[in-house]
């Protein structure tokens, strides 16, 4: 990884765990308690299976992750939306741990997310690194490394499908057995 995508690695991870305070202890105690305790308000229960949910995440995630993609050439794309992820689980892990414990939210996250998150990182410094070479290009009027940022662009999408699809399996077939969770999802 060359000092440029190194330097972006990190700019996600600052984003990221940004947002997670920021949903943690910003938006959660504003509005995420309101907006999260009506979800777990509601009436009844819907049951899904493991394979059913391992699909419902990975699209959901592979979307996230062609969104920072197509995001890249406007540079401020890919961290805001890892920034953005970032709330969403920082207030959903302060709700849950309201319920439960910080050790049932541990073994929530961590079987799949040791791989979900750093590939979604990974990417999204891809994405940046690739939207900078272009800006680069463009302003200086000069050649670059854009190809060379376009390619490892590419393969960092193909290989994180791969691990999102296998944090997927993880998030619905073992995690749920590792944290004691039922399949019960309210909405």
């Amino acid at each position: 990884m060359d000092s440029g995508v190194k330097e972006a690695f990190l700019l996600m991870v600052f984003f990221f765990s940004s947002g997670i305070l920021v949903g943690a202890f910003l938006v959660y105690p504003v509005a995420g308690k309101s907006a999260l305790g009506y979800l777990g308000s509601t009436p009844f229960d819907v049951r899904i299976s493991p394979a059913a949910l391992a699909l419902l995440i990975f699209t959901n995630n592979v979307k996230v992750v062609l969104l920072i993609v197509l995001s890249a050439l406007a540079v401020i794309g890919p961290p805001l939306i890892v920034f953005l992820n970032g709330v969403i689980v920082g207030a959903v892990s302060m709700y849950a741990v309201e319920r439960t414990s910080i050790v049932t939210l541990l073994l929530s996250l961590t079987p799949h997310g040791v791989i979900e998150v750093p590939a979604i990182l990974y990417v999204s410094a891809r994405s940046y690194a690739f939207g900078i070479s272009v800006w680069k290009e463009i302003l200086h009027k000069s050649r670059g490394n854009t190809h060379t940022h376009a390619l490892e662009l590419v393969r960092a999408l193909l290989v994180t499908i791969v691990l999102l699809f296998i944090a997927a399996v993880i998030e619905a077939f073992v995690t749920p057995r590792i944290a004691g969770i039922d399949y019960v999802f309210k909405p």
